[in-house]
C-alpha cells in the first residue's frame, strides 16, 4: 500500500466515522424529541432496586444506542436530585450491557439494511404529519446513517488487511496490555466505544483482526468510553461526580478481573459461534463483548450497597460553609457611645 492509498484510506475512514457520528447525533435528537421525558421517567421509576436498575440501564441503552448518552443523562438526574446515587450504579452497569447490542448488529450483518432503515425514517420524518412520529422518523434516519457510516468504513478498510505495518501492529495487539492501551486511546479520542467496536468487528470480518486482538481492544474501549462521562460531571454536584467516577472504577474493575481470563473468554465465544472464518471471528468478538460486560455486572451486583458507601467516602459531600455568628457588643451603653460625636 503506497502513501496515496494510505491517505485515501484514512480520508475514507474519517468520512465513515463522520457519517456514523452524524447518525448518532440525529438519532439522539430524534429520541430526545420523541421520548426523552419517557426515558427520564423510566430511569426515575424503575431504578428502585439493583436488578431493575441494571435492566433499565441495559434496555435504555439498547434503545438509544449509546451507553454514554444514558450514563450522562443519569449523571444529570443525580445532579438534579431526581435519582438517588446508590440507584444510579445499577443504571451505569446496565448501560455497559446495553451498548453491546451494537456489536451484535454489526457482527450479524444487519447494517446491510441501511437503505431500508433510511427510507422508513425519511417517510416518517418528511411525510407523516404527527410531530411525535416525525421525531421517531429522525431517530430512525439517524440509525440508518449509523449503519451507512459503518458500511462505508467496511468498504474503505478492506485493503488494510494486506498492509504489512498493520499486520505487525495487530500481532502486537494480541498482547492484552498493548491491545487494551490501543483500544482505550482510540475510544478516548473519538469518544465512542460503539464506533471503536464497529471498526474492530468490521476489520475482523475482513480477516484483518484476530480474536485475541479484538478481545484486548474491546477491553480498552470499555475504559476509553469513560472520558466523555467524566467530562460531563464538571461543575455538577458531588453525587453526579460520584456517578461518573464510579463508571471509570467499575470498568477498571472489569478489566482487571477478566484480563487474566481473556483466553477463556475467547474460548467460550468460539463455542458460541464455531469456526475460524472471518465472519465467525467477527461474531466471536461481539459475543466476547457481551460476556465481558455481563460477567462484570454479575460479579459486582451483590456489592452495590458497599460500593455506594465506598464512593461516598471517596468523594464525600462538601462540608457546609459555617455561618458567622455576630459577636455581641461589650459596650454597656452603645447608644450613648455612638452619639458622643454629636
Amino acid at each position: 500500500m503506497d502513501e496515496l492509498n494510505a491517505f485515501e484510506m484514512l480520508i475514507g475512514l474519517g468520512a465513515g466515522l463522520s457519517i456514523f457520528f452524524f447518525g448518532v447525533y440525529e438519532m439522539t435528537l430524534g429520541m430526545r424529541e420523541a421520548a426523552a421525558d419517557k426515558l427520564r421517567a423510566i430511569l426515575e421509576r424503575f431504578t428502585k432496586n439493583r436488578v431493575s436498575a441494571v435492566a433499565t440501564g441495559a434496555l435504555s441503552t439498547g434503545v438509544v444506542g449509546s451507553s454514554s448518552i444514558v450514563t450522562i443523562m443519569t449523571v444529570g438526574l443525580v445532579s438534579a436530585g431526581l435519582l438517588k446515587f446508590a440507584n444510579s450504579l445499577g443504571v451505569v452497569m446496565g448501560a455497559n450491557i446495553g451498548t453491546t447490542l451494537t456489536s451484535q448488529i454489526i457482527a450479524f450483518g444487519l447494517t446491510d439494511f441501511f437503505g431500508i432503515v433510511l427510507v422508513i425514517g425519511a417517510v416518517m420524518r418528511f411525510v407523516v404529519k404527527n410531530e411525535r412520529a416525525r421525531a421517531w422518523g429522525t431517530a430512525i434516519m439517524g440509525l440508518g446513517f449509523v449503519f451507512l457510516g459503518l458500511e462505508h468504513i467496511e468498504a474503505t478498510m478492506a485493503p488494510i488487511r494486506h498492509w504489512p505495518p498493520f499486520i505487525e501492529a495487530i500481532e502486537q495487539m494480541e498482547n492484552p496490555f498493548f491491545g487494551i492501551l490501543i483500544g482505550a486511546t482510540i475510544t478516548a479520542i473519538i469518544q465512542s466505544s460503539s464506533a471503536t467496536m464497529g471498526v474492530v468487528i468490521i476489520l475482523a470480518g475482513q480477516g484483518a483482526i484476530t480474536l485475541p486482538a479484538g478481545v484486548a481492544i474491546m477491553m480498552g474501549a470499555e475504559l476509553g468510553t469513560c472520558v466523555d462521562t467524566l467530562l460531563s460531571t464538571i461543575g455538577q454536584t458531588r453525587a453526579a461526580v460520584r456517578t461518573g467516577v464510579f463508571q471509570l472504577l467499575f470498568n477498571v474493575f472489569n478489566v482487571l478481573l477478566l484480563v487474566g481470563f481473556a483466553d477463556q473468554l475467547a474460548a467460550i465465544a468460539q463455542s458460541m459461534s464455531p469456526g475460524d472464518d472471518d465472519a465467525a471471528i467477527a461474531k466471536q468478538i461481539a459475543h466476547a463483548h457481551v460476556m465481558f460486560n455481563c460477567f462484570g455486572v454479575l460479579a459486582a451486583l451483590p456489592f452495590t450497597t458497599y460500593m455506594a458507601k465506598g464512593m461516598m467516602r471517596l468523594i464525600p459531600d462538601k462540608a457546609p460553609v459555617p455561618v458567622p455568628v455576630p459577636v455581641p457588643s461589650t459596650d454597656p451603653n452603645p447608644e450613648v457611645g455612638s452619639g458622643a460625636g454629636h
